[in-house]
């Protein structure tokens, strides 16, 4: 084991007792009960805390302070069990059995490594992007809000829809829209453009200097007479060169070749 892993695992252990403590003091206060309920969370937080750096000592520590019912013959019990025993793994739905946490319990708690006995992983991963998409869904809004957008109820009590400027000047919507120059009917900002024509924007000289040379060296290429053995197409694939006739031999594919005046192609 990498030294991150072991560090994350040690956070994860630490993590999950601290939770733990948290439900045995809100359902039993600071000490916990001498019955087998009690006894039950001793051992489960034993079982993570001997297996944590200086753990015996924090093992310690947390019975003097939650346990202090227990005599001394038990501690040394419960410690050497939780010492010789295998770290506890428990996913949170089984830490929540364990427990009996229920997801009202859970989300007053905030918590985070313990599940819910009445919702199980899938529906609490259901739960959060649903409650992810409300919050990004007020983010949103405030956003509109502040970039000058109307909501829905202000823009219909507002709005030029209902109180029809128009009618009283006596004219019509369209022409009162062009004169006054606003947005439109939408709550929303729109920006337009005054401006009444566009002007290019010039290229760099060194972009222009690059196509003309382009450009010239298309023309020159297209201006360079063929010679004998080019061909008007792309003819790799459909003819050869007889080299003792110097003539063009045609493959059954058919194509135009440009021959030297006088000469003609051998069948």
């Amino acid at each position: 084991m990498s030294r991150r892993n072991f560090q994350q695992r040690m956070v994860f252990r630490w993590l999950t007792v601290r939770q733990i403590q948290r439900v045995i003091r809100d359902r039993y206060g600071t000490t916990l009960p001498d019955d087998d309920a009690g006894r039950d969370d001793v051992a489960l937080v034993l079982g993570y805390l001997t297996h944590l750096p200086h753990g015996t000592m924090k093992a310690e520590n947390f019975l003097d302070l939650w346990a202090p019912w227990c005599v001394l013959a038990d501690r040394q019990h419960m410690l050497r069990e939780a010492a010789l025993s295998p770290p506890p793994r428990f996913t949170a739905d089984q830490l929540a059995h364990r427990l009996g946490v229920t997801m009202d319990l859970r989300s007053r708690l905030a918590l985070t490594v313990i599940g819910a006995i009445d919702c199980d992983k899938a529906a609490r991963t259901e739960r959060r992007r649903e409650l992810k998409r409300i919050r990004d869904r007020i983010r949103r809004s405030a956003e509109r809000r502040a970039a000058g957008a109307q909501t829905r109820v202000e823009y219909e009590t507002n709005g030029l829809s209902r109180t029809k400027p128009w009618e009283a000047e006596g004219i019509s919507r369209r022409t009162w829209y062009r004169r006054h120059q606003t947005r439109g009917t939408s709550p929303s900002p729109t920006m337009l453009s005054t401006r009444l024509s566009d002007t290019p924007v010039p290229r760099p000289a060194a972009q222009q200097q690059g196509r003309r040379s382009r450009n010239g060296r298309q023309r020159q290429r297209q201006a360079k007479p063929q010679s004998l053995g080019q061909s008007s197409v792309s003819s790799r694939k459909t003819c050869r060169v007889d080299r003792e006739r110097q003539t063009w031999v045609k493959e059954p594919r058919s194509a135009f070749f440009l021959l030297p005046a006088g000469m003609v192609p051998t069948p």
